[in-house]
């Protein structure tokens, strides 16, 4: 017999070959670990999922962005096809004010992520 099984849950890394986690997800994931005492500190996640602590630090640090930011790109999905949206790309975000991310993200609903490449100088 079969008992239903709960909903299961995403790895804390890359999910498989080709796959790639949405930062923001992840970001919240690892967040939710935290705070429910999963981990005692970052550095204990760390150890954990194999990464280093500056890793854990520059994720969870997207947490800063303004919600709309972060709800925008929770809704490109989890896992992703391709690295779409990564944390590199969002790092430099992190910087700035909530109005320029609202700019930044106007740029990239209107024309994508090309014109966000050539305007972020601009921002």
């Amino acid at each position: 017999f079969n008992l239903p099984c709960a909903k299961r849950r995403q790895p804390l890394t890359r999910v498989a070959k080709h796959r790639y986690r949405n930062p923001i997800i992840l970001a919240q994931e690892w967040q939710e670990a935290l705070t429910e005492g999963r981990y005692t500190c970052p550095a204990d996640l760390a150890r954990h999922i194999g990464v280093s602590r500056a890793r854990v630090t520059q994720i969870l640090r997207l947490l800063k962005l303004c919600p709309e930011v972060l709800n925008a790109m929770a809704t490109l999905g989890d896992p992703l096809p391709s690295p779409i949206v990564t944390e590199r790309s969002l790092r430099p975000l992190v910087e700035l004010s909530q109005e320029e991310q609202s700019q930044w993200l106007t740029i990239l609903m209107r024309g994508g992520w090309v014109d966000i490449l050539s305007h972020r100088g601009n921002l």
